[in-house]
């Protein structure tokens, strides 16, 4: 990353810091603002299956419990945070089923038992914002980020993501999730 665009993350995630603590005392969540990004590519390992947003707590927490413990009899080492792949843009449609993908970023090349899948996510060309607050509000950052898409003639893929850089708890106004979509 060149000079410039570090500054240029580093300003957004001050900004976005700078409004948490008052945020946080009306226990209201905090949304950044639109960001143009590639993000290189990297390996994934991961579980995946069909859902629903009401419901998909469960198979996400057994998925990744399982991947951590695999990971961990098998010394692998696990790179990056969660991260939630979803196919179809489902937050355009939330009251439908999708399938979708949970899982960390690895290492290219590595292998993990049969149950899980290791695969390169190519680059990624995507618009995001950051969200900070409780997992029962981030549709809010989903909202306002194809807003902003809608709103910059931006035309979205059906790919979609979320990365959990930092995760205290389902109802947590600390969580910071990156909520991605790509664009053309």
């Amino acid at each position: 990353m060149s000079l410039i665009p570090r500054r240029m993350a580093m300003l957004v995630a001050f900004s976005l810091l700078a409004n948490v603590a008052s945020a946080q005392e009306e226990n209201n969540p905090v949304m950044g603002e639109l960001m143009l990004q590639t993000i290189p590519a990297k390996g994934y390992v991961y579980g995946s299956f069909d859902t629903d947003f009401k419901s998909m707590g469960k198979p996400v927490g057994e998925t990744l419990g399982t991947i951590i413990k695999a990971a961990g009899e098998n010394k692998i080492p696990l790179t990056g945070p969660v991260m939630h792949f979803y196919y179809g843009a489902p937050h355009q449609a939330p009251d439908k089923g999708f399938k979708m993908e949970t899982g960390f970023f690895v290492f290219p090349g590595t292998k993990l038992s049969d149950e899980f899948k290791v695969r390169e996510l190519p680059k990624y060309k995507c618009a995001t914002i950051l969200y900070v607050g409780p997992t029962a509000r981030i549709g809010d950052a989903w909202q306002k980020l194809y807003k902003s898409v809608n709103d910059r003639g931006l035309t979205p893929t059906d790919e979609e993501r979320e990365i959990y850089l930092y995760w205290e708890g389902v109802d947590s106004p600390n969580n910071i999730v990156q909520v991605m979509v790509g664009v053309k």
